[in-house]
């Protein structure tokens, strides 16, 4: 299992992605991240899920490749989630 880990302010690191199974999951660091750039667009083309670290551009890669591969439509869900108390 890859681990992902970003610099905080209050801990040494923090999970930002990581696999259960086939589903990805993510939490909002609250901070701009150079992790959605073309670059790592490239970094996770043809790659099967698990080579490289947790990535939603791994998801929607795998759900490309098995559309094209089966015939058949794929689902990708995105669920924002926020329970911030100001």
């Amino acid at each position: 299992m890859h681990l992902e880990w970003i610099p905080s302010r209050t801990t040494t690191a923090v999970l930002l992605q990581t696999y259960t199974g086939t589903i990805l999951v993510a939490i909002n660091p609250y901070q701009v991240l150079p992790i959605y750039t073309a670059d790592q667009i490239n970094e996770y083309r043809d790659q099967k899920i698990g080579d490289k670290p947790p990535h939603i551009f791994a998801v929607a890669d795998n759900a490309y490749h098995s559309m094209k591969r089966y015939g058949q439509d794929q689902c990708v869900v995105i669920r924002f989630v926020t329970d911030i108390v100001m």
